[in-house]
């Protein structure tokens, strides 16, 4: 299944059991615009684990508090990073200071989901062992 989402803020794509994020260039992510991208993640994921690759294609600024929100998704099993140079290395250094959960940097989309499947695959059988 492959659905595309356009918002004002940036672009998303639902792909197997990820979200691909393409924030637009000068955008500031806040939490109001996290929570327009909430409605489409309850949508898609409201019972099942799920990751959420960054492509960062784009300069923006994100408000680190919103990494605080991301942490109590109760189905989001990673966040994925991806910047195809080293230049976003230090942006990546501080952002998973803020994200309390799996966070992993890539310079490739297909590296990234990879990881993502792995992590999804873990968090699942987790789940599905608990007694």
């Amino acid at each position: 299944m492959r659905k595309r989402y356009k918002l004002n803020f940036g672009s998303f794509e639902i792909k197997n059991n990820i979200i691909y994020g393409y924030i637009n260039d000068g955008e500031h992510i806040h939490l109001e615009r996290i929570q327009e991208l909430q409605e489409i993640i309850e949508l898609h994921f409201s019972n099942k684990t799920f990751g959420y690759i960054s492509v960062r294609n784009s300069s923006y600024s994100i408000d680190p508090t919103i990494y605080g929100f991301l942490s109590e998704l109760p189905n989001l099993s990673c966040f994925a990073i991806v910047y195809p140079d080293y230049i976003g290395n230090s942006n990546y250094e501080l952002e998973k200071h803020f994200y309390h959960g799996q966070i992993r940097r890539f310079q490739d989309v297909e590296h990234a989901a990879d990881w993502v499947m792995e992590r999804n695959s873990i968090t699942d059988f987790a789940k599905d062992t608990t007694p």
